[in-house]
């Protein structure tokens, strides 16, 4: 699989990008993703793009749900679980606000 080939941030962010469902902008999945160890979110979804394990579409990225599933994996073996679900529901919580 293309994962076994990624560096250390594309890792990271493929994993934290499983709590995503559907098709997000950059600055959601920068949000969600945080802080990487190596570099920025925005080179690392490039390079997610590249390897087509993130597809987009005009402004909005998504995974496909196969890719999704292998990601939800990844997290669910490390130890990125808590700080991705609270950035989530962190950035939820700021859309809901926005709605209102």
């Amino acid at each position: 699989m293309a994962y076994d080939l990624l560096i250390h941030d594309d890792r990271v962010t493929h994993r934290r990008l499983a709590v995503l469902a559907g098709p997000s902008r950059l600055d959601t999945i920068e949000a969600v993703v945080g802080e990487l160890p190596n570099g920025s979110v925005a080179a690392s979804v490039a390079r997610l793009c590249d390897a087509s394990l993130l597809q987009r579409t005009g402004r909005t990225y998504r995974q496909l749900d196969l890719i999704r599933d292998h990601a939800r994996e990844q997290l669910a073996n490390s130890d990125d679980t808590p700080g991705v679900t609270d950035r989530f529901l962190g950035r939820s919580e700021e859309h809901t606000s926005e709605l209102q």
